[in-house]
């Protein structure tokens, strides 16, 4: 599909050659941040927001260290300057794909939050769209909708669900492997830390299937990514 080709692109062909760039947009985008900006009223709205968005904001001020500084309101909050160079040194041990996938989430969705849940599995597509649009679908409840609009939103949820189809090994040691008709396993490369599946790749992108078979050779994490 189209979002997971350009993902595999993205961090082939472009993140290697610029992930400053890509990490400091990703960076950036705390300062900006959808969940950082509540509505002031009407109370229903309010408490979707802290219903949806607190529970995030949590999890963000343990995952990074310090909290995400918030405001009710259009006036523009500057955010702790560690926030920033935690995420900068995280992103920057990661692999290519990483950055361009979640660059890509976050500028889809307005939330380095909502990307980095999503990353850390936190958040699945769906809880993701849901949070990252939750000022336009409240509104959509109140006043109703267009086709257009509606046929954005679509999209754009379809696009976050492909997304999260890329796998990334972030941890441990896989061996990817197949059986040959007489029984024995037939190493075809095995993946370390960082390293992304061709095989899953190829057949996502395809729309194929291949017999293969991943084996842990070492405690291994996988993750989801944008």
């Amino acid at each position: 599909s189209m979002p997971l080709t350009r993902l595999a692109n993205t961090g082939i062909d472009r993140v290697a050659g610029a992930r400053d760039r890509y990490v400091a947009e990703i960076v950036r985008y705390t300062d900006t941040d959808t969940l950082a900006y509540w509505a002031p009223d009407p109370e229903t709205l309010v408490a979707r927001q802290a219903a949806e968005w607190q529970p995030l904001l949590d999890w963000f001020a343990e995952h990074v260290g310090h909290p995400m500084q918030t405001t009710s309101g259009i006036a523009a909050v500057a955010q702790r300057p560690e926030i920033a160079s935690v995420l900068a040194a995280r992103l920057a041990a990661r692999s290519d794909l990483a950055p361009g996938a979640l660059q890509t989430l976050v500028a889809v969705s307005g939330s380095a939050v909502v990307a980095l849940a999503v990353d850390a599995g936190r958040l699945d597509p769906e809880g993701a769209f849901r949070a990252a649009f939750l000022d336009e679908l409240y509104q959509a409840e109140l006043w109703g909708t267009d086709r257009e609009a509606e046929q954005r939103r679509r999209a754009i949820a379809e696009d976050m669900a492909q997304t999260a189809r890329f796998l990334l090994l972030l941890d441990g040691r896989v061996r990817v492997q197949i059986t040959a008709e007489n029984g024995r396993e037939v190493t075809l490369y095995r993946l370390g830390s960082g390293g992304s599946c061709l095989l899953t790749t190829s057949c996502l992108l395809g729309g194929d299937h291949y017999p293969a078979e991943a084996v842990v050779e070492q405690d291994a994490a996988a993750l989801v990514l944008p």
